[in-house]
């Protein structure tokens, strides 16, 4: 079965009444650069998946004048592999919902090795409960915005049935 990605009005297109959270969704996409930053020095394992969250959400935020110049340095070394835009919301959404998903599991592990009082006072774990805190936001948010802009005959169709000839491969 595959999820079609044809959408209504073009790839570019998001809906007026989910513009709004545009803005978060920038504020998150640049708290997880930095926080790719820090894990890159803190936890090298965790700054890989945060920095894929961080490229998809740049790819969808392709025309926003605060992250037009992070996207063009990233198109450059993909070589135009990656389509930019409206696309990008379902892996987004995707990648937050299962790092968000194994980061409550790394929480409770680094809660039960450090104990419920030293786990406050630990700058590493305060980074890990950051960045599941954003990719929880960023993963409501992407889901609002998938919800929107995906067509609604998708979303309600019975499994294995897709809706309507438009969206057949």
């Amino acid at each position: 079965m595959v999820i079609p990605m044809a959408f209504p009005g073009g790839m570019d297109t998001v809906p007026v009444e989910v513009a709004h959270l545009l803005k978060p969704v920038r504020w998150c996409v640049q708290s997880l650069w930095v926080l790719f930053v820090v894990f890159a020095f803190l936890i090298p394992p965790n700054a890989l998946s945060v920095l894929i969250v961080a490229c998809v959400g740049t790819f969808f935020l392709y025309q926003d004048e605060q992250m037009r110049s992070c996207y063009e340095k990233l198109a450059q070394c993909t070589g135009g592999l990656c389509r930019p835009g409206v696309s990008c919301i379902l892996p987004l959404f995707l990648f937050c919902a299962a790092d968000t998903i194994f980061g409550v599991i790394q929480i409770i592990q680094v809660m039960r090795a450090l104990g419920y009082k030293k786990f406050f006072e630990n700058p590493i774990a305060d980074a890990i409960l950051l960045e599941w805190v954003v990719e929880l936001v960023l993963a409501v948010l992407s889901f609002k915005i998938l919800k929107a802009v995906m067509p609604e005959d998708v979303l309600t169709a019975p499994l294995g049935q897709p809706g309507g000839d438009a969206y057949r491969p």
